[in-house]
């Protein structure tokens, strides 16, 4: 075997376990949105700002940047790391959201409730300070990807 095929081997086996951030999230219906929330909130956790950003839209990685103050998304996620306690990075990393939690508005978007969401460690919050309450992802080019977290009313059952 030569040397560049040996490399590209290791190179793949050292990412094994992590899908590429664009594979996440073609998955059809459901199993792809919490993919992609499940990944997200992971990679928020984890302070992996180019995992983070690269799971939102543009404009989502825009306004996460304008509202913690930063140069770049990553950047921003970085802040958000920074400025997290050990123990609300662990209601992050462990978030997970049932299936039938998932509120679809059409077929190419979806709501999370924040309330919905379970974590251990204590109750989801996704940005300690500020009310978002509810993370809307949507079907953009041909994959899942977080919209934007926001704060809603949630509609009375």
């Amino acid at each position: 075997m030569g040397s560049a095929l040996v490399t590209v081997m290791t190179m793949a086996l050292a990412g094994c376990g992590e899908p590429a951030v664009g594979d996440l999230g073609r998955t059809a219906g459901v199993e792809g949105v919490v993919e992609v929330f499940e990944a997200w909130t992971g990679a928020l956790a984890d302070g992996d700002g180019a995992r983070a950003c690269g799971l939102m839209i543009v404009t989502a990685a825009r306004d996460l940047t304008n509202e913690l103050g930063a140069a770049s998304c990553p950047a921003a996620v970085t802040a958000l790391h920074g400025s997290l306690t050990v123990e609300e990075r662990a209601v992050l990393a462990s978030a997970t959201i049932h299936r039938t939690a998932v509120d679809f508005d059409s077929d190419d978007a979806a709501r999370i409730w924040h309330s919905d969401v379970r974590s251990t460690g204590g109750p989801f919050v996704l940005l300690p300070g500020r009310h978002k309450n509810v993370t809307v992802l949507c079907l953009c080019d041909d994959r899942w990807q977080v919209q934007y977290p926001a704060e809603f009313r949630q509609p009375s059952a």
